[in-house]
């Protein structure tokens, strides 16, 4: 699969969050009137990883891609207790907040999809939607694991680390080419002054993660009470979303709807085919409402 994507950064936009950080987002502007959309990354990913999704759907409505704080553009903390899941979700609503997104739909890919359950459990007035990009109610071991033991922060040439990548994730991208994991390697690392890549993440954002995981296993009670549009994608080849799991969130919520996308891993890209139909079916129906 031959590709000639580029990872390449809007002009900047930065928001005060308070406790002496910045956000960075991306603004895809799009058509006045539409649901706007909000995309949350995962633990140790950025706004990056949603351009060709924004891309996609910006011609019809607005759509807003945040880096977390202590990843991507936004600032680093001194303390780990900054990166707290509740301050993350606030982050987000300040965002909303500035940039007068009353009612928003919300993407979220790992982490950026438990917040997308807890924001919509706690606001149900203002969250519309929400989409969870291959991720569920819970944590699971073996794909946490993996994508855990992959995390690192040493500098690396570009070729030598998209040929990691591609030695660790293929088989969950079977139709990469080499240029293809040079283009995914960029998503989620930054160049160095040296030329070389690093992980583009504050190592101590890991240690929030440890401490998420023990207090929040399970988002299970917020889920079931929702009512609203839900979207459960799943990468056929994820480890991450087990099939079992997606098939008990749809039966558990009404609402939800599981597509299982085929030929992918963990994080789906979200421009294929069945994922962008799946989206767009439920921005048909948060429209409506």
């Amino acid at each position: 699969m031959s590709s000639t994507r580029a990872v390449v950064d809007n002009e900047e936009n930065y928001i005060d969050v308070g406790q002496n950080h910045r956000l960075y987002f991306r603004d895809y502007p799009g058509a006045q009137g539409a649901t706007p959309i909000i995309c949350l990354p995962g633990f140790w990913r950025n706004a990056r990883d949603f351009e060709g999704l924004a891309l996609h759907l910006s011609p019809t409505r607005r759509v807003v891609t945040p880096d977390m704080r202590g990843r991507g553009n936004s600032t680093r903390a001194s303390d780990p207790s900054e990166y707290r899941f509740e301050t993350l979700i606030d982050d987000v609503w300040k965002l909303a907040d500035h940039l007068h997104m009353d009612k928003l739909v919300v993407v979220g890919t790992a982490l950026g999809a438990f917040m997308a359950i807890q924001m919509a459990h706690d606001c149900p007035n203002r969250v519309a939607g929400i989409v969870l990009n291959d991720a569920g109610t819970e944590t699971t071991p073996p794909g946490s694991k993996r994508l855990g033991g992959t995390v690192d922060h040493l500098e690396r040439p570009l070729d030598v680390l998209a040929t990691t990548l591609k030695e660790i994730n293929s088989k969950y991208f079977p139709e990469f080419d080499d240029e293809d994991w040079r283009w995914f390697a960029k998503l989620s690392h930054r160049e160095t002054a040296s030329g070389q890549y690093v992980r583009d993440f504050d190592p101590l954002t890991s240690e929030e993660t440890k401490r998420f995981r023990a207090d929040k296993p399970s988002l299970w009670n917020e889920f079931e009470g929702l009512n609203i549009p839900i979207a459960v994608l799943r990468g056929a080849l994820s480890d991450f979303l087990p099939q079992d799991l997606g098939e008990r969130m749809a039966a558990a919520n009404a609402k939800a709807t599981l597509t299982v996308v085929e030929g992918r891993g963990h994080p789906l890209l979200l421009t294929e085919p069945a994922s962008l139909a799946a989206i767009e079916k439920l921005l048909a129906k948060v429209d409506l409402r």
